[in-house]
């Protein structure tokens, strides 16, 4: 009898689970947000460095096709500073135009873009004595970037993404390169 009660609400679950259509009617604005764990790589003029630590982005863009958007996006990822008399929290991302595509089960998509690479400070870690703490140094980056849409809920996408960085920024010391492998959790509103 257990048996028969269990293949009954397994099958009940998996035919309601077939029946939702999960198809998204993507047009329009639309706008993300999406935390995680990033690996930073920075290539410094005197030394070299590699942190674990917080990695964000956000991005609003507008859906040309229901399977291709124009996004611009930022997305920082902190690293520990120590080229200076204290070590603190700084942070280095992309601002980027860029193109999302939705391919396959259109639920799966990449992302690609170029702008302006950035190296800034984070505010939670800014002294108000601190000599230089507050500059901000720019230069050239890129981004790119593949996800997989696992939940929807009316106009809410919740998605998984793995993320690469990489920008090139002139600083106090010369110039720094820095590459970043991210891994993050997102939601999005279509």
């Amino acid at each position: 009898m257990r048996f028969k009660i269990l293949s009954v609400t397994i099958l009940s679950i998996c035919s309601l689970a077939y029946g939702q259509n999960q198809s998204s009617h993507r047009s329009g604005l639309f706008f993300g947000n999406s935390i995680g764990i990033s690996r930073t790589s920075h290539h410094f003029p005197y030394d070299s460095q590699i942190n674990s630590d917080l990695a964000l982005e956000a991005k609003i863009g507008y859906f040309i096709k229901p399977d291709f958007a124009l996004t611009l996006i930022t997305n920082p990822s902190i690293y520990n500073y120590n080229g200076s008399n204290r070590e603190r929290k700084r942070e280095f991302g992309v601002l980027a135009a860029s193109a999302q595509y939705w391919f396959g089960s259109k639920k799966t998509w990449i992302l690609g873009g170029i702008g302006l690479g950035v190296d800034a400070p984070v505010f939670y870690d800014v002294k108000p004595e601190g000599d230089g703490e507050t500059k901000y140094f720019t230069g050239f980056g890129f981004v790119s970037s593949i996800g997989y849409e696992f939940y929807k809920w009316k106009k809410l996408v919740f998605d998984a993404e793995a993320r690469v960085t990489y920008r090139n920024v002139e600083m106090e010391e010369g110039k720094t390169t820095g590459t970043s492998i991210a891994l993050l959790l997102g939601f999005n509103f279509y």
